[in-house]
Order: C-alpha cells, then structure tokens, then sequence
C-alpha cells in the first residue's frame, strides 16, 4: 500500500513496475470528418454533384443522378448519427443506383 499525499490516510492503490505493464499496438485510427475535429467547410452538395455529374450523363440523367446521391449521401449520415456507423463512397453510389464511370470519380476528387 502506498499512502496518497494529501489526507494522511493509507489508501490501496495498484503499484505496478515498468514489468507490469502490457505494450499496445495501435491498429486502426480513427477521424471524424462532420466537423468535430476540422474546422467546418460550407458544400452546397445540390451544386457539386451537379457539376460532377454534368460531363458523364445526358442532362436530365445528370440532374436525376445528382438528385440521387445528395439523397444517398442524407441517408447515410442519417444511419451514421443513427447507429454510429461510418459509410463509403462505394455505398453512398450503391444507395444512389449509379455506377459511377472513373472519369466521374475522377472529377469528384478533383472537385
């Protein structure tokens, strides 16, 4: 037992020597993009997908599609609010019903 300065009294408290104590690995990290740890950005998601989409469909399908994923990404960050649960861009264009052409992609990370 060690006594803890301040009260005068003996208390129990675990003593453990450098040979006590286990290594941790750290496997996995990690980061809340919604705006926890970064400063918050401003996207108007109606816009971005728009212009994303707008090269890759005809007109009406690009709206449509745009429509889609902004719709898919909601529900997804419904579900994450909901159950904790992150979610990929692979889900999010799952949800949405697109299979989004590489150029696409392309020009989302460009964006």
């Amino acid at each position: 037992m060690g006594r803890i300065p301040g009260d005068g009294k003996k208390k129990r408290r675990p003593t453990l020597g450098p040979h006590k104590i286990r290594l941790v690995t750290v496997r996995a990290v990690i980061f809340d993009w919604g705006g926890t740890l970064t400063p918050w950005h401003t996207v108007d998601h109606d816009t971005l997908w728009r212009e994303v989409c707008g090269p890759h469909f005809p007109a009406a399908r690009a709206d449509q599609a745009a429509a889609a994923i902004v719709a898919a990404e909601l529900a997804l960050w419904q579900l994450a609010g909901d159950s904790q649960r992150s979610a990929t861009l692979t889900e999010v264009f799952e949800r949405a019903g697109i299979a989004p052409p590489e150029a696409l992609l392309t020009r989302y990370f460009q964006a």
